[in-house]
Parts: structure tokens; sequence; C-alpha cells
């Protein structure tokens, strides 16, 4: 007999069905995305833990070491439901203190959604927990698989609210959507960017036409897209909820316009930053529609915030020419680097650009900021030596942007501060705090160059511990002074945020330079 082959459709001819997904299958193994979820959920237990107060963090300490206990001794049942017990505790602790003792003065519907959000990130901590046990894995694969996806799509809107709630108690709600920003692109780096499950691999390495099986990502595109919406508006809408009153003040409007387009351009900005979108051409054309307009609103915003708003009173050019002027500096750069990134410049091209470009632009920052004849030429000397820094990777040309930029920062320390002779600061006079920040430019300069040319990491060790030492002495005589005679209490001479941002930008350096290849 032969097997005469069935019909095909005209339907089918025209519009031929996609192939089935390649086949997985479950393998238990350890849960393999431990660190990035510890990253998220960690800080959210300690803002919950320090809003309970002593008796949730005392429950939750006693529950974890008997569970801990009860594993150690193979009673895995014990140690699993001791886990759970924990966390219900815990909460019904949080919802009496704040219910019934109110001892947080909140009012009753903040409480409730206080409580549903503590509720939210016990119980992904309930879910962490549970993966670490292999005999959940062997007896109930369907779960695993489930609370995997649930941990890694829930801990990014979950650590994002429980966190912004930390911030804003630690450093105020003026800054805290500034630092919410920084921590939500974190985390969609972590949790938004495609994962492969820890517990389904694919079935063989090749397929029959000898192509790699791709395995599938664990989040859908819809958990991506979702993701995508709570990186971008969340640190906006924090703002706005903030400065409701007075959001229509300039200085408020360029703080949305920052805050609501860095995230967004990072996002556009890193591989498979938008990979929900998909391969076709129009993906292509709207991510670059999204880094254009983060970038545009991203210079934008730190021109009228930081440039005009913090810094205006160093400007020295008439108005409406430093506007102009300023904006044509900026922008220049900023279209060169966007040109550069997206690839539309080859690399001759783009050295042939970077040098006039940025001699250009920094000869105009200098007029504005007032700079004599005779000290243009630093930051001339600056930009050409990271122009052939780009070119070459050579410490030696690198240096020559060191003594542009050093050279140029000392004027700007001596016109501004060195007559201030009879000012003390914390004990200190302010012309010794001025050598010190002399001094901290040299190993703040020196280290780029270091590491981008290829340096030994026991030679970046010495001016990152130089810099540390001295950032230690000036911080303390900023923030920790009394300067109630220079402030009159309106402003704080050091604010706490830059205090984070130094210790951040120091656990990063290290990282880097010692434990990264």
């Amino acid at each position: 007999m032969y097997a005469y082959p069935s019909p095909v459709r005209s339907s089918e001819r025209m519009f031929p069905q996609e192939p089935p997904p390649p086949a997985v299958r479950f393998s238990p193994r350890p849960f393999g995305h431990n660190s990035r979820v510890a990253a998220a959920l960690l800080p959210s237990l300690a803002v919950l833990a320090s809003y309970g107060g002593s008796q949730v963090a005392a429950v939750l300490v006693v529950g974890f070491m008997g569970s801990y206990i009860l594993d150690g001794m193979r009673f895995k049942e014990g140690a699993f439901t001791a886990v759970w017990a924990t966390l219900v505790v815990a909460h019904l602790a949080l919802a009496y203190n704040s219910l019934f003792l109110n001892s947080n003065d909140f009012p009753l519907l903040l409480s409730l959604m206080a409580l549903a959000m503590c509720a939210l990130t016990l119980f992904l901590i309930g879910v962490w927990a549970t993966l670490q046990f292999k005999w959940i894995q062997l007896q109930h694969p369907a779960v695993a698989v489930a609370f995997e996806k649930m941990l890694l799509v829930g801990s990014l809107p979950v650590a994002a609210s429980m966190q912004a709630w930390g911030i804003a108690s630690s450093t105020g709600m003026d800054t805290a959507p500034f630092f919410l920003a920084a921590l939500v692109c974190v985390l969609y780096y972590l949790f938004a960017l495609p994962l492969t499950s820890s517990f389904v691999a694919p079935p063989r390495l090749t397929s029959m036409g000898g192509a790699a099986v791709v395995t599938p990502p664990c989040q859908g595109k819809s958990d991506a897209f979702s993701a995508f919406l709570v990186t971008v508006a969340l640190p906006a809408a924090v703002y706005f909820a903030a400065h409701s009153g007075n959001i229509f003040q300039w200085v408020h409007l360029w703080s949305l316009l920052l805050v609501g387009s860095g995230p967004l351009l990072f996002v556009a900005s890193i591989k498979d930053g938008l990979w929900w979108l998909g391969n076709s051409a129009a993906a292509d054309a709207l991510r670059s529609l999204f880094v254009l307009l983060a970038l545009g609103g991203m210079l934008a915003g730190i021109e009228g915030r930081i440039i005009f708003h913090s810094f205006g009173q160093y400007i020295r050019l008439a108005e409406p020419w430093s506007y102009i002027a300023i904006t044509v500096a900026l922008y220049s750069v900023g279209a060169l680097c966007l040109l550069y990134v997206s690839g539309a410049l080859g690399e001759d091209a783009a050295s042939a650009l970077m040098g006039p470009v940025i001699m250009v632009s920094s000869s105009i920052g200098g007029l504005v900021m007032g700079l004599p004849i005779w000290v243009l030429p630093a930051p001339l000397l600056a930009s050409a030596g990271l122009a052939l820094f780009f070119d070459s990777r050579s410490f030696k040309d690198y240096l020559v942007f060191v003594v542009g930029a050093i050279a140029t920062g000392l004027w700007f320390l001596w016109k501004h501060f060195w007559f201030l002779k009879d000012i003390h600061l914390g004990g200190m006079a302010l012309r010794t705090l001025c050598v010190l920040l002399g001094a901290a430019m040299l190993p703040a300069l020196v280290i780029p160059g270091l590491w981008h040319s290829g340096a030994k990491h026991s030679l970046i060790a010495v001016p990152l511990l130089i810099q540390a030492g001295l950032m230690c002495v000036i911080e303390e005589t900023l923030f920790a002074g009394d300067h109630t005679a220079v402030t009159y209490n309106v402003h704080p001479m050091f604010p706490s945020s830059l205090v984070y941002r130094h210790i951040s930008g120091g656990i990063g350096s290290r990282s880097s330079a010692f434990f990264l290849e």
C-alpha cells in the first residue's frame, strides 16, 4: 500500500503556519537567578521590617532561623511550612501595628495600600524560598515553573514600589524620584531582559537542520512591556505627585522631563532593551524614535534643571546668547554620540568629527563661563586630548586631557572660591578645602583613562584609594559639619543624596576593577 499525501488547502499555501516552538523539557536544578532576586527583594524586606518595627523584625529573624535549623536537620516539609508560617505571622503583626496601634500615623487608605505592598513582598519572598526546595521541583514541576515566572515578573514592580518608599523616607521626596529613576533602570536590566528558565533545558544543542535551538525566554512580551511602562512612568509619576501643587513652574517641568527621559533613554539604548518589539523594520524605527526623543528630552532637562537652575550664577554670558550657546554645545555633542552609538557614523567619520565637535563645544562652554583668553587654551587642550584618546586608546594621549581638565578646574576654584579666605566650613578653611578638591580631581580624571587603556587592576587601585581617602575628608567637612552661619538652614551644604551617589560609585568602581574581566 502507498500512503497518499493529504491535500493541501489553498489557504495554507498562501498563509503557511509558523513552526511550533522548540520542544523543552523540565530539568530539576538549583534556581539560577538568586543573585538578581536578592538584589531586588532583600532591600524591600529591609524597608518592610523598618516599617513594621521591632516586632515584625523579631518574627522574621526567629522564623527564618527556625526554618534554617529544620532544613539543616533534614525536615524539609517542616522547613517549608516554617517559612510560610513566618511570613503569615509577620504580615499579621504588620496589620496589627498599622491598623490597631496606628504606630506610623498613616491614614487608613494609605495604611491599607502599604499593607498590600508588604503582602506582595512577603509573598514573593515565600515564592523565592519555595524554589530553593528541590523536592518541590520533583513533586510539583508545574508549580516550580509557574513560581519562577511569577518571581521574575513580579520582582520589578514590587521592589520598585517598596524601595521607592524607603528612598523617600531616607532622602526626602525632593530627590526620591531621581534615585528611583536610577533604581528602575537597574531593575529593568535585571528582570526585563530575556531570561532563560532555570528549570527548562533544550532537548538538544542543535536542531535537525543544524541550527542552534533557541530556548524561549521565561518572560512573555506582555510582561516585558509592563516592565517597560513601570520603568518609564513610575519616576515621573512620583515626581508629579510630590510637586503637583506647583508642577507648572519651570524648574519642576525641567525636572519632570529629566526623570521621564532618562529611563527611556537607558531602556532604548541597551542591547535587547526593547526585545519585545520584535525584529521588524517598524520596530527598529520605533527604537530609533525612542532614543531620539529621550536624548532630546534628557539634554533639555540637563540644560534647564542643572545648568541654568543650579549653576546659573557661574554663567557670565548675557541672555539670550547664553541659552543659544549652551544649547548648541549640548546638542552638538549629543547628536554626535547618538550617530556614533546608532552606527550611522563609521569609525573613520566619527574620528574625523570627534575632535572638531568637542573642541567647538568646549570653547563655547568656556566662553559662557567667562574664561579669560589666557585660560581658554586649557579646555581646548582637554578636548584635543580626549579626541586623540578616542582614536588611539593610549594613556599618553589621555594625559593631555587630564592636564587641560585640571587646569580648567583649578581656574574655576581660584576664580569663585579662593578669595574667600576668612570663611571656614566645619572648622576647615575654605582655601584648604579648595586644595583638597583640586587634589581629588587628579585621581578622578586618571582612573577612567587607566581603565579604558587596559591598565592592570592593581595600578587602578592606587588612585581609587587616594580618591576614596580625599572624598572621605571632603564629605566629612561638607556633610557632617555645622554650616548654619553660611546656609542659614535654607538648604544643606552637601546633600545626603551626593553621599549615596559617591558610595554607589565607589562600590561600582571597586566591583568593575577587581571582579569584572
